[in-house]
């Protein structure tokens, strides 16, 4: 207590904060009980695609405060990183939240407008505007990236909570995705119920990695950033090959044998577990429109598989596959052999893609059948004469 008063004395002698201010809340970012000569660094553990923070992820807050009119505003956060530091509950999720050298609400204002990128490391003082929110960065994915977020824009005024900022609340950020997530299924027709696949090499190829992102609005009624492929502006001469080893978690190859023929389901969980082998997981990518020229430098999956069958007599039969080679913008809407619905033509900020693969096969089989006989009829004639 003594040291809390001597503090409190130094404070008013310095004129560094208004008495108002040292009467305060300190404005949080979530449950904060940390000393603030404590340093908080992240160590960004959100895992990769999912919707859930985790504890040492962080983000990086802007925002100022102003008169109820926006005139007059006042730079309170620039790129001041705010990061997770406890996690509980199921599924996991971050419940503490602090920063260095807190800020106090100041009632001589009347608002304060924030806004927010995660992870912290994506956003600088030069590339996101304090003032408006605006950002213009470049970003390049490498394959195992937790996603690009954006916040809404949050706006709290001093008449919320009677008076005092919402009884100074804790400011709660909701965040957007702006990249693109992926997965990749391969699944056998049920016409190979009994045949075991295995996958043996799986790869994205030219997938567009390097780009800017640029955002300069907010929604006047939800608040949210306005991210469209059209915000995203790529470097053509950079792409990147994804293959199993960019996705989170051990990817099992083998497709086994069975006979499920319900697939696909309505939602991921509906795979059959016999049938199907998910070869790309939670990929977060950059936002794209795919190239139809359907060449070398079109983004594309090659991919080797291998094909067995056993006959009743336990005699086994495999066959190769190799370089086998999909273009993405060849992809449709329809789970059919014929390839000539609507076609998915890009991947979008926001959206999670799941494309399917099916693997069938023709058998080579043998029937026989017997020519006729040569329709001239040969008639000989022979007399014996004794």
């Amino acid at each position: 207590m003594i040291l809390a008063v001597a503090a409190i004395a130094l404070v008013a002698c310095s004129r560094t904060f208004e008495k108002h201010e040292t009467e305060g809340k300190a404005i949080g970012f979530g449950t904060w009980s940390e000393v603030m000569t404590k340093t908080v660094t992240p160590d960004d553990q959100r895992v990769q695609g999912s919707n859930t923070f985790r504890e040492g992820d962080s983000f990086a807050v802007y925002g100022y405060k102003s008169a109820s009119d926006d005139t007059g505003k006042s730079t309170v956060f620039d790129d001041d990183v705010v990061v997770a530091t406890a996690e509980s509950g199921d599924p996991v999720a971050a419940t503490a939240w602090d920063y260095n050298n807190h800020r106090f609400w100041d009632s001589h204002y009347d608002k304060y407008v924030f806004f927010g990128v995660s992870p912290s490391s994506f956003g600088t003082s030069g590339n996101v505007n304090a003032q408006t929110g605006a950002i213009s960065t470049e970003v390049t994915f490498s394959g195992k990236d937790s996603d690009v977020l954006i916040a809404n824009k949050t706006t709290v005024n001093k008449t919320d909570g009677s008076g005092n900022f919402n009884n100074h609340a804790t400011v709660n950020l909701v965040f957007n995705h702006a990249a693109s997530l992926v997965d990749v299924i391969v699944k056998k027709d049920p016409a190979l119920a009994d045949a075991t696949v295995k996958v043996t090499k799986f790869e994205l190829r030219k997938i567009q990695s390097k780009g800017t992102l640029s955002v300069s609005a907010y929604d006047g009624t939800t608040t949210k950033p306005t991210i469209a492929l059209a915000n995203w502006d790529w470097d053509d001469s950079t792409t990147a090959t994804y293959d199993t080893d960019d996705c989170v978690g051990t990817v099992d190859l083998d497709v086994a044998a069975g006979t499920d023929t319900n697939f696909p389901g309505s939602t991921t969980s509906d795979i059959p577990a016999t049938s199907a082998v998910k070869v790309i997981d939670n990929l977060v990518v950059m936002p794209q429109a795919f190239d139809t020229d359907k060449d070398a430098d079109s983004q594309q999956i090659v991919f080797d598989y291998t094909l067995t069958v056993t006959d009743g007599a336990s005699n086994t039969s495999t066959n190769t596959y190799t370089d086998n080679t999909l273009y993405l913008c060849d992809f449709d809407y329809i789970d059919n052999e014929t390839q000539a619905a609507t076609f998915v033509p890009s991947w979008e900020p926001g959206k999670h893609y799941i494309f399917y693969i099916t693997i069938d096969a023709n058998a080579i089989t043998f029937s026989g059948t017997i020519n006729g006989w040569d329709p001239t009829t040969v008639n000989g004639y022979n007399y014996l004469v004794n």
